[in-house]
């Protein structure tokens, strides 16, 4: 093993320092993009119009990020002119790009699951709600006025028209054991 501590460590310290420099507002892309997606964007009604704005949002800011950052730490820290940068190093940019979109992947896929799942909770939720409020005026309809007023007009068909009698009754019976069977469900 040849060279020195002082060698290696430079370069350790240096390639640290640009990592944080392009890591650190990679990272705030995040939380920026959570702040908008709040904001402007929905998934379940417009999925590929968000799709679009997220893509636009994260290319425009990444690329700022991407290039701000190298012109500083090539042109400025390390006094490199740009356009040796640019022939040498595309490699270096475009491996920038990759690890940006599957960064950029995982975050659509965890805000659309998101957004998804809340739907999903919401729809059960108004469901339950319509559930029981039907139930309810299912049990509001049968108290002791509804019984007592049907039972007397069973009573007085009979003597009118047999067959609406029997019709009634036929009625009357699949109601209250729909509502029973509806109360022992829920």
């Amino acid at each position: 093993m040849t060279g020195t501590l002082k060698r290696p460590m430079e370069i350790y310290f240096w390639n640290m320092g640009y990592s944080l420099c392009l890591g650190l507002p990679l990272f705030a892309n995040g939380i920026l993009f959570g702040w908008f997606e709040k904001r402007y964007i929905d998934w379940i009604k417009r999925p590929m119009k968000s799709v679009l704005i997220a893509i636009s949002i994260h290319i425009i800011y990444s690329s700022i990020i991407i290039f701000f950052v190298n012109w500083f730490w090539y042109v400025i820290a390390l006094n490199q002119k740009w356009e040796s940068f640019m022939e040498l190093n595309k490699g270096m940019i475009i491996s920038e790009y990759i690890i940006f979109i599957i960064v950029a992947s995982i975050i659509y896929a965890i805000s659309f699951f998101r957004a998804w799942r809340h739907e999903v909770r919401e729809s059960e939720k108004i469901k339950r709600e319509a559930l029981s409020l039907k139930y309810q005026v299912l049990q509001n309809q049968v108290n002791p006025h509804f019984l007592f007023n049907s039972l007397n007009i069973l009573g007085s068909l009979i003597d009118i028209d047999v067959l609406k009698a029997k019709h009634l009754h036929v009625n009357f019976h699949c109601f209250i054991v729909m509502f029973y069977i509806l109360k022992t469900r829920i």
